[in-house]
């Protein structure tokens, strides 16, 4: 646990990280930026957020400019210099690193999933001052699109275990991981010819809306996104092993679109305590 003025100093440092993601970032102005020591803050921060300062601001430039090359005619070299990368080389490295492909393929492929948005601290208080601080990253815009619905079913999607993966493998992998999952979801989404994508919510939980079908097409698409997922193992460089997903279903039976994805999310964490690797509909 921390207490509230640590948590609320970390969201003002992940505030003026945001606004300064096009300009260049160093840990030093974002620790004087919140009047905290150099030290303080990078262990605090990577504490609280479960990654290094210089990561989180790494993949949020590299998540932005994924949004670019899908959704602006900008040059690649442009959206790199943009981004503060020196040259086109070094980007196409960076995005291949972390997305798995190069920009120019990712660009071809034309599905952009915000695998690294922004995140937002919310906390609740305890006795004693204390906080639980809770990542929350797309939320807001996920309730946004179900805003638009008026009736059909939301799956809430999370790995299994992934903090063994990151324990076992690195935070480098966990975020394959990240980026390979959502590839495979919404491979199965389009198999059903569906104009969906998955998008994340939380750190390792993915969301997806899908209207206008039956509750059993509903539970045939949860049953292949399990499938998908565990069938073929994840191979990077010289690591393999299985991942699995639980998935939770709820429909849109109240108004309260939040509620509903309290709902789901209440039915993802039944499957997971029925054993994991399965889906389970809200009663």
């Amino acid at each position: 646990m921390v207490d509230k003025q640590l948590a609320e100093r970390m969201q003002d440092a992940i505030d003026y990280i945001e606004e300064h993601l096009l300009e260049k970032i160093t840990t030093e102005d974002i620790s004087k930026s919140i009047y905290m020591s150099k030290s303080s803050f990078y262990n605090i921060f990577s504490s609280i957020l479960g990654t290094t300062v210089k990561s989180y601001i790494r993949r949020r430039r590299l998540s932005l400019s994924a949004k670019d090359l899908i959704h602006s005619d900008e040059s690649i070299l442009n959206i790199a210099l943009q981004y503060q990368y020196s040259t086109y080389e070094s980007y196409s490295r960076a995005f291949k690193r972390l997305f798995g492909i190069s920009p120019q393929q990712y660009r071809h492929e034309n599905v952009y999933t915000n695998m690294f948005p922004r995140v937002v601290l919310t906390y609740h208080s305890y006795e004693g001052g204390n906080v639980v601080v809770n990542r929350q990253i797309n939320k807001d815009a996920f309730l946004e699109q179900m805003g638009h619905i008026v009736n059909g079913f939301v799956l809430d999607i999370d790995i299994d275990a992934f903090d063994r993966i990151n324990a076992n493998y690195g935070y480098y992998t966990g975020d394959k991981v990240l980026v390979a999952i959502p590839k495979r979801i919404n491979k199965v989404l389009k198999s059903y010819q569906l104009d969906v994508t998955a998008t994340r919510i939380n750190g390792d939980e993915f969301a997806v809306i899908i209207k206008d079908q039956t509750k059993e097409i509903v539970k045939a698409i949860s049953a292949d996104i399990i499938k998908a997922v565990e069938v073929e193992p994840f191979v990077f460089n010289d690591v393999k092993f299985n991942v699995t997903v639980s998935i939770g279903i709820s429909d849109f039976t109240v108004d309260n679109h939040a509620r509903v994805m309290k709902h789901a999310n209440e039915a993802m964490l039944s499957a997971k305590n029925k054993g994991r690797n399965q889906y389970q509909l809200y009663d």
